[in-house]
């Protein structure tokens, strides 16, 4: 029995096992501890002072910073022979022990590895609304493509159609929106004065369109505006004037830009004159029969020109 079990019990009973199984000399004078001591001595079993116990534990501990030190230290000297070593140069006994790469610093393993970094987005670009995709300024522009096209871009206000509506009365149900393309060749335009015009249906307030023109060497403007089923044009922007270029040779003759037919033949063939490679076949038929009536004229132009 343990020291716990028999402290558990009264002293009369431990007084009886004490003296009936261990025939120890002890009596009521005795007291419990000492009972129990002489039990436990008795049996083989010497109970173990604090004391003792705190010796021990203090020896283990010893112990075990003896060996703690010394573990410490036999890694020292393995730190220290591992650093000599790296200090160390390598011994080159033949040439396959030259290294074949030259060890990166750390910069440059640094630009190595950004090649090959793949961001989830773009890190570097501060992400904007961007440009709009309308102004809605009411206006309209013009440019000159080559001798029969123009090209156009327009933006108005979604709330201009309603305006000139209620101004001018119109119904937008059957109005229309068009681009009126005018020919205003040697004239001060002020709306009503142009040679001609012709109609576009667009039907959108915003947009670009190609234009088709009759005549080169010609001025030209535009607006875009509404149209109603009686015919009337309410203009709601107006376009800047352009000039398309000539499509054949000069017709002027003067004296100061005259030179010999052959030397001119040989210029216009060099300049690729006669190529259709990025001019219109018409073009050049036309430019070849203007030349050829030229020579044949003896290099005057006919009065009718």
């Amino acid at each position: 029995m343990t020291k716990s079990e028999l402290l558990k019990k009264t002293k009369a009973d431990l007084l009886k096992l004490a003296q009936a199984k261990f025939k120890l000399p002890v009596d009521a004078k005795n007291t419990k501890e000492e009972i129990v001591s002489a039990i436990l001595k008795k049996s083989g079993k010497p109970s173990i002072k604090k004391g003792a116990k705190s010796q021990v534990s203090a020896k283990k501990v010893k112990s075990t910073s003896k060996k703690t030190a010394g573990a410490k230290k036999t890694a020292k000297k393995t730190a220290k022979s591992v650093k000599a070593s790296a200090k160390a140069k390598p011994v080159i006994s033949s040439i396959e022990d030259v290294p074949l790469t030259k060890p990166q610093l750390p910069h440059e393993q640094a630009i190595t590895e950004s090649k090959y970094h793949v961001a989830e987005r773009q890190e570097h670009l501060e992400y904007t609304n961007g440009l709009p995709d309308r102004y809605q300024d009411n206006r309209i522009v013009l440019l000159v493509r080559d001798p029969f096209w123009l090209y156009t871009f327009w933006d108005i206000n979604p709330d201009e159609p309603g305006r000139i509506a209620s101004e001018k009365g119109v119904d937008l149900r059957y109005a229309r929106t068009v681009l009126r393309v005018y020919d205003v060749t040697n004239i001060i335009f002020t709306g009503g004065n142009a040679h001609s015009f012709y109609d576009i249906d667009v039907g959108s307030i915003n947009g670009t369109w190609y234009l088709n023109v009759k005549h080169d060497d010609c001025s030209y403007l535009v607006e875009i505006g509404l149209l109603d089923p009686q015919g009337y044009f309410y203009p709601m922007a107006r376009s800047n004037g352009v000039t398309t270029p000539r499509a054949s040779a000069s017709s002027r003759m003067d004296e100061q830009w005259m030179i010999a037919d052959e030397e001119f033949w040989r210029i216009y063939g060099l300049s690729g004159g006669f190529s259709t490679v990025g001019s219109s076949q018409e073009l050049t038929e036309a430019m070849r029969k203007r030349l050829m009536e030229t020579v044949s004229s003896g290099g005057h132009s006919q009065s009718g020109e």
